[in-house]
């Protein structure tokens, strides 16, 4: 497959529109005010609906939360309303770049530092989430990392394990607002988007696919389908049905091959004031970019997170620290482009197909 991943946030947001409209989308814009993009550019959350006569279930993508995973994100919604077309009432909603400063900027949080799929959460700020967080945070994040710092974060994932270092640090934590994974003392932007765009626009199904689009962790080209909760789940048994072919992943197991450790306050969390009177299935599609695995991913955001805490201006190391992040989440390579595009896209058809047969099937949740 010919290269189709943008790492200009303008190109790509101008693919997905025009691609929206020609296939027949109805488009709306949410503006970030306020701020630009790298050259001037308008940034914006873009909403793409293709309604179906007498549908009362969607399948819903979201790209971008965690703005430079949404180069990917955003490819595979504008192949998405190119090729993918419902063969029932269906609805296909595909939003854009719900970080879009983070998306246009090669950032993977926030304007304000906050990892936005750590930030649903009811309780914020939750000083008390990762209290672990705060014993190794000098380490995790010093002003300027070298390899004395990389070599003790290398024998600490060596001695500890990997899972116990991203329990620590992958969770999200509340209290170190310049630090990796911080989830915020309050609402995001991204946050308020979404719960506006949930409200506005899919309140009025019945049924709801989410299908939430990552890169970073995993073998690199493969996607795994994450669940936020635990394996014996009704939501992940309905998972199975809609996924029979796919790689699923329950992180509320915490086992030790899972790709990620169990999140707190991500989007998924978001959908339990819906949840009643609906049936909602919400899932990640992680798909791995970094040949070096987890260490690559976790050394490109440590770069990236103390450039921006120290206000790093020196155009040559921002360079650098650019292109890292590029390499760890969505490489310049032919193959994990056919591969992100090849899986992510057979998983989602799947969803469109099955979702016609398995969402209406689900016992409703009525309200209490």
């Amino acid at each position: 497959m010919a290269q189709q991943l943008q790492t200009s946030y303008q190109q790509a947001r101008r693919d997905f529109t025009r691609a929206a409209l020609k296939y027949g989308y109805a488009l709306t814009p949410h503006v970030l005010e306020g701020l630009t993009g790298p050259d001037g550019e308008e940034l914006a959350c873009d909403v793409a609906i293709k309604p179906q006569e007498g549908a009362r279930h969607a399948v819903v993508t979201t790209s971008g939360l965690h703005g430079i995973e949404g180069y990917a994100g955003s490819a595979l919604q504008t192949h998405w309303m190119k090729t993918v077309h419902a063969r029932g009432p269906v609805d296909m909603i595909h939003i854009h770049a719900l970080n879009p400063w983070g998306f246009a900027w090669h950032h993977r949080s926030d304007q304000d530092n906050v990892d936005s799929n750590r930030n649903f959460r009811g309780d914020l700020p939750a000083l008390g989430a990762n209290p672990d967080y705060a014993h190794y945070a000098d380490l995790i994040l010093p002003e300027y990392p070298t390899l004395a710092n990389k070599l003790q974060i290398i024998w600490l994932v060596a001695s500890k394990g990997l899972r116990t270092m991203q329990n620590i640090v992958q969770k999200g934590q509340y209290t170190h607002h310049d630090g990796l994974f911080y989830g915020g003392a309050a609402p995001s932007w991204s946050r308020s988007i979404w719960e506006k765009i949930q409200q506005d626009d899919l309140n009025q199904y019945d049924g709801i696919v989410h299908i939430d689009l990552h890169t970073g962790l995993g073998k690199k080209g493969a996607m795994k389908i994450l669940h936020g909760g635990a394996g014996h789940d009704a939501e992940f048994a309905t998972m199975k049905t809609l996924w029979p072919q796919e790689n699923l992943e329950a992180l509320g197991d915490d086992r030790q091959d899972n790709i990620s450790a169990s999140v707190t306050g991500d989007i998924i969390d978001s959908w339990r004031p819906y949840r009643q009177g609906r049936n909602v299935v919400a899932a990640a599609f992680e798909t791995g970019s970094a040949v070096r695995g987890p260490l690559q991913v976790f050394f490109a955001l440590q770069a990236d997170h103390a450039a921006m805490a120290r206000g790093e201006k020196d155009p040559v190391a921002l360079q650098w620290i650019r292109e890292g992040m590029i390499d760890a989440f969505i490489p310049r390579d032919a193959a994990f482009e056919a591969a992100l595009f090849e899986n992510n896209t057979r998983a989602f058809k799947a969803a469109v197909r099955n979702s016609l047969t398995v969402l209406p099937q689900l016992k409703v949740q009525q309200p209490a």
